[in-house]
């Protein structure tokens, strides 16, 4: 998944890691990296760790040195789909 990311620089960004919010459950984007895109940087992730099936809420938050926490995005709902048997 990719979203864009507001930042003073592109070394800022690179010492917060990123948490997204499955269903209100923290889980890290360990994978998560930033390049810059204009006055922005655009941050890409793998998608978290969901059942398929069902529906589900994301949200994406940064998270500082201190363990301080931004605000969570507007909510992204993704539908994984069953595997094939």
């Amino acid at each position: 998944m990719a979203w864009d990311q507001a930042a003073p620089s592109l070394s800022w960004i690179n010492s917060f890691t990123f948490v997204a919010y499955v269903d209100g459950q923290p889980q890290t984007l360990a994978d998560a990296s930033c390049k810059p895109a204009g006055p922005q940087l655009t941050c890409l992730a793998g998608i978290p760790k969901m059942s398929p099936g069902s529906t589900h809420r994301v949200e994406i938050a940064a998270r500082d040195t201190f363990g301080r926490e931004s605000d969570r995005s507007g909510s992204l709902y993704l539908v994984l789909a069953e595997p094939s048997r």
